[in-house]
Formats: structure tokens, C-alpha cells, sequence
């Protein structure tokens, strides 16, 4: 069997581009730059294990976060894909990128896999409309 995939216009890819990439800055620099980093222990040096607690806080932050947006907009009123939803968003979206800004200490790394991910899951939404 040959995947082709739909069509998408150039008009839909940069509107994808320009209201994705926004969102992904917003949340990385409230989310990692602000938020995980006043969270952070203040004395001694930081390390991924010593930074867990916050990046976990961090974390369920962000996923609450999510909640409104996907009940709202998507209309994800199904109980099975919503916590499959969330609970991927806790665990990529808060603590991987939370490591990563740990281990990098920037927010860009973030901000590029955050704005990535958003953009493949729309064009993989698209390709499973078709």
C-alpha cells in the first residue's frame, strides 16, 4: 500500500507556521523560563536529580494548563483519549522539556522541539482527515 498524503496549500502551512510558533515561545518562556526556573532549588548547583521536584511541579502546571484547550477547542469529551492526551503532555511536554531547559538552561531547545512537535501533530491530525 503507497501513503500519499494530501495536498496541504502553502496558505495552511504558513498559517500553521505563524500561529504555532507563538504558542510554542509563549509556553516555553512562562512555562521553563519562568516558572520552572523560580521553582528551582537557590542553593547549591542544580543537577536533573536535585531539579526533579520542580520539573514535576513544572510539569503538572503545564498539563493542567492543556485541560481547557482540549476539552473547549478540540471538543475532546471522551475520557480514554483525553488522559492518553494529557498524560503524554506531562511527560513530553513537562518533563522532558523540563530536562532539557535543566541540562541546557534555555529556553530555545524548548522552544524549536515544543514548536516541532505542535507541527507534526496538526499535519498528522490533516493527514488522518484525508
Amino acid at each position: 500500500m503507497i501513503f500519499i498524503p494530501p495536498q496541504v496549500s502553502l496558505t495552511n502551512i504558513l498559517i500553521m507556521v505563524y500561529t504555532l510558533y507563538p504558542i510554542a515561545v509563549s509556553e516555553e518562556v512562562v512555562f521553563r523560563g519562568f516558572m520552572l526556573n523560580r521553582l528551582l532549588p537557590r542553593n547549591g548547583s542544580v543537577g536533573v536529580i536535585t531539579a526533579m521536584p520542580a520539573v514535576i511541579i513544572d510539569a503538572i502546571y503545564f498539563t493542567v494548563a492543556h485541560v481547557p484547550v482540549y476539552l473547549a477547542v478540540y471538543g475532546m469529551n471522551n475520557v480514554t483519549p483525553l488522559i492518553y492526551t494529557l498524560a503524554y503532555i506531562l511527560v513530553y511536554g513537562g518533563v522532558i522539556s523540563g530536562v532539557i531547559f535543566i541540562s541546557t538552561r534555555n529556553v530555545i531547545p524548548d522552544i524549536i522541539i515544543h514548536w516541532i512537535n505542535d507541527y507534526l501533530s496538526i499535519i498528522t491530525v490533516i493527514y488522518l482527515a484525508h
